[in-house]
Parts: structure tokens; sequence; C-alpha cells
């Protein structure tokens, strides 16, 4: 129930009115009762953005599988895959890169856990074009999603206007396309 609150809040209203009294109150809890249920509000936005990472994976791995055997489509499917997760769950998505934890708190396994197995997707499409370099196939993933993420806030965050572009996908096209390309040619 908590957590079902907490999407709600954060769908209708955004991070900044997330609270864990707001929470409390939306599901008829004390903020008592709800730290039973969490260490902390730390724990509750980890928890969270632990569902918000199974979602995207879910995403992800679903855009992924009906492309056959190309390489290249399974690619773009992957990128166009993230950037609709992040408008269709922009709130949601933005938490996993907003909040911050408290410098001393170390994220718990089962978080980097999640993290991990989004970007192993990643290495896996991309594999077929790294045959030759394995070892690099984990830097190249995240060159890859830096490029996406960073168009992803840029245009979620309206910036992308200021450059004088409209619309998102053709970059998106552009950034794969060079990349692709890139990754052929060192072949």
């Amino acid at each position: 129930m908590a957590l079902a609150a907490c999407r709600r809040i954060l769908t209708e209203e955004g991070f900044r009115a997330l609270t864990a009294r707001r929470v409390a109150k939306e599901i008829g809890y004390t903020v008592g009762t709800l730290y039973l249920i969490f260490k902390n509000f730390d724990d509750m936005i980890l928890a969270v953005n632990g569902e918000t990472l199974d979602d995207l994976h879910d995403s992800l791995k679903q855009a992924t599988g009906g492309h056959g055997n190309s390489t290249e489509a399974r690619v773009r499917a992957l990128c166009e895959a993230y950037l609709a997760f992040a408008v269709s769950q922009r709130a949601r998505w933005t938490l996993i890169f907003e909040y911050e934890l408290p410098a001393k708190a170390a994220i718990p396994d089962w978080y980097g856990k999640k993290i991990m197995r989004n970007f192993a997707l990643v290495e896996h499409v991309l594999e077929p074009l790294m045959e030759d370099r394995p070892q690099k196939v984990r830097e190249i993933s995240r060159a890859l999603w830096g490029g996406v993420h960073g168009i992803c806030i840029l245009a979620l965050t309206g910036n992308l206007d200021v450059t004088g572009v409209n619309d998102v996908r053709p970059l998106l096209g552009i950034l794969i396309d060079n990349f692709l390309c890139g990754l052929r040619s060192t072949r």
C-alpha cells in the first residue's frame, strides 16, 4: 500500500510532494507505523526506485525480444524503449536520478543488482557487435546509456528547445546511427 501511495503521489504531484507524512496519510497509517515497514525515508525511496528499475527492465527486455537476430534493430529498440519509459513514467524515472542518499549511506546490494541487471540487458544486446572485444562491452554499454540518458534528460527538462530541436526522436536516431557506425568501423 505504501509503495502504491508513493507511485500515486509521484505521478500526480511529483517528487517534492512525496514525504513520509504524506504517504502515511494516504494509506491511513501513522508515520511511526510506516517506519515499521521501512527503516527510514531513504529506504522507502529505494523501494520505490527498485520497483521502477524492475519495470524499466521489463520494458527494455520486452522491446528487444521481437527483433530476431538484427543487432542493430535490437539496439535501436532498446534505446527507444528507454526514452519511451522515461517519458511515460517521468516522475518515477526522474526519482531514480534526482534523489540523493545521505553522503555516508551505501547503496544496498539488492538495489545495485537491479541497476546492474538493466546494464546487463544493454551489454547482451551489444555483445554481437563486440565479438572481437568482449572486455570492452561493459564500457561501451555505459557510453551508449550515457548518450541516450543525456538526450532523455534534455528532452524531459525542456532544454532541447534551446538548441532549436523540437523532436527528440530524430536526435536519438542520429546518436544510435553514429554509435553503431563507430562500432562497426572499429572492428
